[in-house]
Formats: structure tokens, C-alpha cells, sequence
């Protein structure tokens, strides 16, 4: 019995070993599995919050992105060509003139949106994408395909390399849609399809963005009108230069003729002129009487202007031709400037009027010149057609005249007369062919030829030539500088 006693002693022993050990691995499990539930509520609580940022996230972006799309004026819409069913983005919603989600077995109710004139190309638009989407091959010839096969099917055409790059080109159409009342102004719809394979699905399904264009495409037809009219006022500007060109040749030749004519008139008049003055010139060493010798101081006044407007019409046919030249000479500048003042002094007192000289004008601290190179006549015409307007066009007062060197080998002659002066906006005439300013108050008369061929003679020894304003405000001053270089 003891034995036996002791035996179940040492089980009891035993089992309660157990058990204990037992209840602190229960006791583990249940502490381990409260940390785990607690780990695991927490990582839920963590998801749950991080799924609803995400969802916030997303919807912030959606309605980013809905904004934007209405903003640039397009939607955007997915057509699943199998499941005949499409979503769209509200402004793509708006375009169309449906809502909610479409059933897109069939095309008829954008069909009824669209001008009837572009029905058939959206027909003929959407049978393309779906013989894509029903994966046919787009080879003209199925024996161009790469995978050579003998018909096309949808295993074919998802493997062809050209399908595929049809599928991921964009196909665009542009649609006029009706107006919303009747005579309203159409809108025109873009439409932009692209095919991409759903991994999901297992299908492709057709990206489709709308856009209204309408101002853009009026804006293109306006454009592509102000160019045309744009090529058409250039054409006529063409056309009318080049009549204006022939018309401008015809003028200058015209113009070359009667230069011409006027020349060889100016040579043919000259020599029997050169005689009448010479007879006239032997008439006054005649006895004449009082009477006599004034009438023929008159006519030999008019004989010498008009000899002086044929040499006038001779130098301008030279100067257009180009061979107006010039033959200088070694000149005593004291004798040439006394031997004009002189005549010009006579010619302004028979006017009333006084005739002043300013040697040394210019303040130079130079000597005064003495013999220079020069062409005598041109000079002598340059200063008689000076000091002739001059005096022709001062009633009352003087003619000063200044001379002098104002630089080395540079001189400057100024001819200034008290008369009525000539307005700024007058003075683009001077200097002008033939150019005549006829003003109130002033003697008329002349060729207007005399300007015009100082011009050309102070330009012609390398000089200048303008108008200024008379110092003090009245009448004017005309002013010549060339360059006179002194003879050692």
C-alpha cells in the first residue's frame, strides 16, 4: 500500500507540475495575445486614419483636377467598348448634355448632339476605335503584319507590334454640335481617343478627353483670313509699285528728255544772245542820249538774267548727268572779293537798301587769306545767286555779307538780309529744282533754279550749305563753308 500510496503521490506531484506549468503558459499566451490585439488595433486605427488622409488626398485631387478640367475648358471620359459603359468627368457631362453614368451600347445620343453634317465622320470615328478595341489588325494587308498572321484576332492583335502602336496613338475629331437655341452659334467639340489595355479587365479600354474649341478654331479662321486679305493688300501693294515704278520711269525719262531739250535750247539761245549783248555793249559806246542810255541799261539788265538762266539750265543738265566739273585757278581773294562787292553795293543801292561787308568775320587768328586755288566762276555764281535773293527778297534795311576762315584751309560765307524770312516748315523747298517759295510781301520772279545749283557746286568742292534764321529773329541767313586752300 505505501508503495502504491507513494506512486500516486509522485503522479499528483506530477500533474500539478503540469498544470502549473500549463497555467503560466496560459497566462503568457493571454498577456501576449492582449499585446497583440493591442498592436493590432492600433496598426487598424493607423490604417483607418491613413485610408481616410488617403481618401481626403484623393478627393482634394479629383475635384483639382474637375476644377482644372473646367477651367481649360475639357473633360474626360472612359468607355469600356465591352461592358458598353462610360464614366465622365461633370464638365465632359456638361459638354455632351448628359449626366450620371452612360450607357454606351451605342452612340446615338451624342449623335443627336452633333450637326448632322459631321454624323457620319463620328460614325465613321468611333467604328475605328472599335475595331482597335476588338483588337483587328490595322495592317492594310494582314501579310504586312510582323507576326504574319493569317487573319485578325484579338490573341493577334494583342501581340502585333503595329497594333500596339496603333493603340497608343491618339485619333482626334473635331465635331460642330448643335446650338442650344435655333440660330445660335455652333460649338466645336474636339474629341481625343486613346486605346490602353486594362491588365485588370484584360481588355482595352478607350481614354477619351473633350475640349471645346470653338474660340480657338474662330480664332484660327480669323486669322487665316487677315492673312489672306494680308497676301491679297501685298499683291495689290505690289502691283502697285510696280506701277508706280513704271510710272516713276516714265517721269524721269520724261523729265532727262526736257533737261535735255532744255540744254541743247540753252546752247542754241546763248550764242545769238552772246551777240545781242555784245551789240548792246557797242551800242552804249555810241552817243546816246539820257533817255536812250537808260532804255538800254534796261534791255542789257534783261539780256545778262537771261543769260544767267540759260547757264542756270545748262549747269543742271550737267549736274544730273553727272558732268559738272569744276577748273581751278589761283585767285587773289582780296581783288575777287572787291571786284563783286563793287557790283552787288551798285545793285543794292539802286534798291534803297545797304550792302555791308565783314572781313575777318569769324574770329580765325590766322592771317588774312591771299592767293588760293579755287574755280573763280563757280564762285563768283555760288555768291551772286546768294546776294540776288538776298536783295530781291529785302524791301527795306541791309545785306550784310561775312567772310572769313573759321578752320585751316575752311572758309565760311554768310549772307544775311533784313526781308520777311522764311518759315521753318518752308524750308524742305530750298535748295529744290526748280523750287520757288512764293510768300506774301515778297518779289516774286526767278527760275528756281539758283539754290539748286549752289547745291550741287558747294557739294561738288566738298563743302556745305544751309539756312538759318537772321540774328535777331528777322529775315534770313543762308551760309556756305568750303574748303580754300592758301598757295604758299
Amino acid at each position: 500500500m505505501a508503495d502504491e500510496l507513494a506512486a500516486l503521490q509522485a503522479e499528483l506531484a506530477l500533474a500539478q507540475r503540469r498544470m502549473a506549468r500549463a497555467e503560466a503558459a496560459r497566462t503568457q499566451a493571454e498577456a501576449l495575445l492582449e499585446v497583440k490585439s493591442r498592436v493590432l488595433a492600433e496598426a487598424n486605427a493607423e490604417l483607418k486614419d491613413h485610408r481616410e488622409q488617403l481618401s481626403s488626398q484623393l478627393s482634394q485631387r479629383t475635384r483639382q483636377l474637375l476644377d482644372a478640367q473646367r477651367v481649360a475648358g475639357f473633360g474626360t471620359m472612359i468607355w469600356d467598348l465591352q461592358a458598353r459603359t462610360g464614366e465622365m468627368s461633370p464638365h465632359a457631362q456638361t459638354l455632351l448634355g448628359v449626366g450620371g453614368a452612360l450607357a454606351m451600347g451605342s452612340i446615338h445620343p451624342l449623335l443627336r448632339q452633333v450637326e448632322p453634317g459631321d454624323r457620319i465622320a463620328l460614325l465613321r470615328w468611333a467604328r475605328g476605335v472599335r475595331e482597335l478595341a476588338d483588337g483587328a489588325c490595322p495592317s492594310p494587308d494582314v501579310q504586312d503584319c510582323p507576326l504574319g498572321a493569317a487573319e485578325p484576332s484579338t490573341a493577334h492583335a494583342a501581340d502585333c507590334a503595329r497594333c500596339e502602336a496603333q493603340l497608343q496613338q491618339d485619333r482626334g475629331l473635331e465635331l460642330r454640335l448643335l446650338p442650344e437655341v435655333p440660330g445660335g452659334r455652333a460649338a466645336i467639340l474636339r474629341l481625343m481617343a486613346r486605346l490602353e489595355h486594362d491588365a485588370a479587365l484584360g481588355r482595352p479600354l478607350v481614354f477619351l478627353t473633350l475640349q471645346d474649341v470653338t474660340r480657338e478654331v474662330e480664332a484660327a479662321r480669323e486669322a487665316a483670313a487677315l492673312r489672306a486679305a494680308e497676301q491679297r493688300r501685298l499683291a495689290e501693294l505690289e502691283l502697285l509699285t510696280a506701277e508706280l515704278q513704271k510710272a516713276r520711269d516714265v517721269a524721269e525719262a520724261a523729265n532727262a528728255a526736257k533737261t535735255r531739250f532744255l540744254a541743247m535750247m540753252s546752247h542754241d539761245i546763248r550764242t545769238p544772245l552772246n551777240g545781242v549783248i555784245g551789240m548792246l555793249s557797242l551800242l552804249d559806246e555810241t552817243g546816246l542820249g539820257a533817255a536812250q542810255r537808260d532804255t538800254l541799261a534796261v534791255v542789257k539788265g534783261s539780256s545778262d538774267q537771261l543769260r544767267m538762266l540759260l547757264d542756270d539750265i545748262i549747269d543742271l543738265e550737267r549736274a544730273q548727268s553727272g558732268k559738272l566739273s569744276l577748273n581751278p585757278a589761283p585767285i587773289d581773294v582780296t581783288a575777287f572779293i572787291n571786284g563783286w562787292t563793287h557790283f552787288w553795293a551798285k545793285v543794292a543801292a539802286d534798291k534803297g537798301l545797304e550792302l555791308v561787308l565783314e572781313r575777318q568775320a569769324f574770329g580765325w587768328p590766322g592771317p588774312r587769306l591771299g592767293w588760293v586755288m579755287a574755280d573763280r566762276f563757280r564762285l563768283r555764281q555760288i555768291i551772286d545767286n546768294l546776294l540776288s535773293n538776298a536783295i530781291k527778297f529785302t524791301s527795306e534795311g541791309k545785306v550784310t555779307v561775312r567772310i572769313g576762315p573759321v578752320a585751316e584751309g575752311r572758309t565760311r560765307l554768310e549772307v544775311i538780309d533784313s526781308g520777311i524770312g522764311i518759315p521753318a516748315h518752308r524750308r524742305h523747298e530750298l535748295f529744290q529744282d526748280f523750287g520757288q517759295l512764293y510768300m506774301a510781301g515778297a518779289e516774286q520772279g526767278g527760275s528756281g533754279l539758283g539754290l539748286a545749283i549752289c547745291r550741287r557746286l558747294v557739294e561738288l568742292q566738298g563743302g556745305e550749305i544751309g539756312m538759318d534764321d537772321a540774328p535777331g529773329g528777322r529775315g534770313s541767313k543762308f551760309w556756305v563753308e568750303i574748303p580754300l586752300h592758301e598757295i604758299p
